[in-house]
């Protein structure tokens, strides 16, 4: 994105709107964030997590004029409409997935001031914060507004900037310490209840994290081995890893997100398949910012 500020059309995202007056308690007690400290035009980075902990979806959840906007990984956003939906029950909430030809678009600040202001107003500003540089989505937007040119830069500045996105392939495996939502204020523990809540707390207060983030490097040849939910194995050929996502970093080279027993720092390699093509560790992202 430093050397190319043309919008970014991000179609592995799906927008939802969610409106009505229940809106912020409902999403607030479906959510690992506690969405009613959020001031207006806000977004945190949280999970929807199952009765049992498991990560459904990581999503960015922006507190709007008309109510929230989600962004979500496109191939779950049906998903969890259908299932938020069930728990709606009599409360006033309305949940709206964009049409599939209007998808969010990525800026940075450069392209952002180029927009009109009627555009300028309805930016959002992404939560997750890559250096000095700051991003923004315009949610909802057709697709031929914008060109797919630098969709993989914006996928590196995520691996970057340890953007745990959690998809389809991926759904359900992790916990939300896991995924270091805490480093965002995507994870609170002094919310109240929310699927998977007791579970979560019993980890932090009677348990030990034995996985985290990593970030991982490797030749475009394995592009095949880093897709979303690929397991990673070490040098004994236990799998001690599951990848969430690549991007490309380099004219032949890859950069990727996995979350991997810690054991995995030391070891500085893992390999795709049991004596196969090694896979670099760079090391684990900061729980901190």
């Amino acid at each position: 994105m430093e050397s190319n500020s043309s919008p970014v059309t991000l179609s592995n995202l799906a927008c939802v709107g969610v409106t009505g007056s229940d809106s912020t308690t409902f999403l607030h007690g479906q959510f690992c964030a506690d969405l009613l400290s959020l001031a207006a035009g806000g977004g945190y980075l949280t999970a929807w997590c199952t009765a049992k902990g498991r990560v459904i979806t990581t999503l960015f959840a922006f507190r709007v004029t008309a109510g929230w906007t989600l962004l979500l990984p496109a191939d779950l956003a049906t998903r969890v409409i259908q299932r938020l939906r069930m728990f709606i029950l009599r409360a006033d909430v309305k949940l709206q997935l964009s049409p599939a030809d209007a998808v969010p678009i990525g800026l940075d600040a450069e392209a952002a001031g180029a927009l009109s202001p009627e555009e300028q107003r309805r930016l959002l500003r992404h939560p997750v914060e890559t250096g000095q540089m700051r991003r923004y989505f315009l949610p909802g937007v057709v697709a031929p507004h914008s060109t797919p040119f630098s969709a993989q830069e914006w996928a590196r500045l995520d691996v970057e900037s340890g953007m745990p996105w959690v998809d389809a392939g991926t759904s359900e495996k992790f916990l939300p310490q896991e995924l270091n939502l805490e480093r965002w204020q995507g994870l609170s523990y002094t919310k109240g209840c929310y699927p998977g809540q007791e579970i979560v707390a019993r980890l932090r207060y009677r348990g030990t994290v034995k996985r985290g983030l990593f970030r991982l490097q490797a030749t475009r040849s394995l592009q095949s081995a880093l897709l979303s939910g690929r397991p990673l194995l070490n040098a004994s050929g236990a799998s001690v890893a599951t990848v969430l996502y690549a991007a490309e970093s380099g004219p032949d080279e890859l950069v990727a997100l996995a979350v991997a027993d810690f054991s995995v720092g030391a070891a500085k390699v893992l390999y795709c398949e049991s004596g196969g093509a090694q896979i670099s560790v760079i090391g684990p992202v900061d729980s901190e910012k």
